[in-house]
């Protein structure tokens, strides 16, 4: 996992977000997670892709993403994001494919990136100084259906479901299958 984040270190990264915000009560911190961290699950069955975007190509998925959060970003902070950099949420994305939670060994993820059913696992984590994400957030995952994002799901952290690294690793585990050994572009750390 040397070219991946790992799940462990990402929880951490948001944990510390809210530790910063609200100390270190354990009952506040994990209250904070639940309130603030989303799942979000896109898939492109009814995407549109340009003729020169290849469906079998990981970074194009990564890509419309990335378009659809910046969509967000923008909505929320107008055109002025550089300077509002601070109260953009963190967002880690990540590829996955139909079939990803069997026993599949790599080398059989890495053929099925040749069908192009791929769809993009992330988790979201709004900053406490940036709770105007949160309606923009929670809207594009109920009505957002542009053809050009495909389907947008946004569901909020359950900690009945188990732990934020086991949700992160939920996330991750397409990418993980196809390994650094085959491709290292297949997740991506949001903004840049």
């Amino acid at each position: 996992m040397s070219n991946f984040i790992n799940s462990d270190a990402i929880a951490y990264v948001i944990k510390s977000i809210y530790r910063d915000h609200v100390g270190s009560n354990e009952a506040v911190l994990n209250q904070a997670i639940v309130d603030n961290v989303f799942a979000v699950t896109m898939k492109f069955d009814s995407a549109h892709f340009d003729f020169n975007e290849s469906k079998r190509d990981p970074a194009n998925y990564l890509t419309k993403y990335r378009d659809w959060f910046t969509r967000l970003v923008v909505e929320a902070c107008g055109n002025n994001m550089g300077r509002k950099r601070y109260q953009q949420p963190l967002s880690v994305s990540y590829i996955d494919f139909p079939g990803s939670k069997g026993t599949m060994s790599a080398k059989e993820a890495a053929n099925f990136l040749n069908f192009g059913l791929l769809h993009v696992h992330a988790v979201v984590a709004l900053r406490p100084e940036g709770q105007a994400f949160r309606r923009p957030l929670l809207v594009a995952g109920s009505a957002h259906q542009l053809r050009r994002f495909g389907e947008v799901k946004v569901e909020p952290y359950d900690p009945e479901k188990g732990s934020l690294e086991k949700m992160i690793q939920y996330c991750s585990k397409g990418a993980e299958l196809i390994g650094p050994r085959h491709r290292s572009d297949c997740y991506e750390l949001l903004p840049r």
